[in-house]
């Protein structure tokens, strides 16, 4: 199963991937987590992603437990973290 990173993102893209056979990770901000992420989320990690030296250790940290197939951003913020 391809584990995916989605960096930020809103309900609707979590009901748009609700059944794809993918384990998720999630990093989002304390203000936009919602119960609906955090039920999808097989991982969910909530702090400032915008940070992107914070996100950047975590994403390795991540990907060294369980490696990332693909990390994604459906928000500008998420942006240049994701990438």
């Amino acid at each position: 199963m391809a584990h995916i990173l989605i960096v930020g993102g809103h309900d609707e893209t979590f009901r748009m991937i609700e059944d794809l056979p993918v384990e998720l990770s999630v990093f989002q901000n304390s203000e936009s987590v919602t119960a609906q992420q955090a039920r999808r989320a097989h991982r969910l990690c909530v702090f400032d992603y915008r940070n992107q030296t914070e996100a950047l250790g975590r994403a390795r940290a991540l990907h060294e437990f369980k490696r990332i197939d693909a990390v994604v951003s459906f928000t500008e913020h998420g942006l240049m973290p994701a990438a």
